[in-house]
């Protein structure tokens, strides 16, 4: 059994989603590469992510029923385990409309996981 499962995260997992927001899955670089492989055997466009937005994004793009899915590449156990407390605790505390607030409180709880 594999407990490095891919995860839903981001306003889909935690709010507030709206018909505009994306998809943001968590997973493994060996779940990406594989589902990459796939989507573009299968014909779908990938396309890098906005670097200007998150320098150090590490993942891609794709939409499928007009649905942008961004698919966010994990690395280490470490990562992912930070990644998957940060979207529970903010399960927790609920939707934050605003975008930038949202995003530093779950850096917050990345940074304050520990094993």
């Amino acid at each position: 059994m594999n407990k490095f499962k891919p995860f839903i995260t981001g306003t889909a997992a935690y709010g507030p989603f709206t018909e505009k927001s994306d998809i943001d899955i968590v997973m493994m670089y060996y779940h990406a590469d594989k589902l990459k492989a796939s989507l573009e055997e299968a014909g779908y466009t990938i396309r890098e992510p906005n670097k200007i937005i998150n320098p150090n994004y590490k993942g891609f793009e794709f939409d499928i029923a007009g649905r942008s899915f961004n698919i966010i590449c994990i690395a280490t156990r470490k990562e992912y385990k930070e990644w998957l407390y940060a979207t529970d605790e903010m399960r927790d505390v609920g939707p934050y409309d605003n975008r930038e607030a949202r995003i530093k409180r779950f850096t917050q709880f990345r940074n304050n996981y520990h094993q």
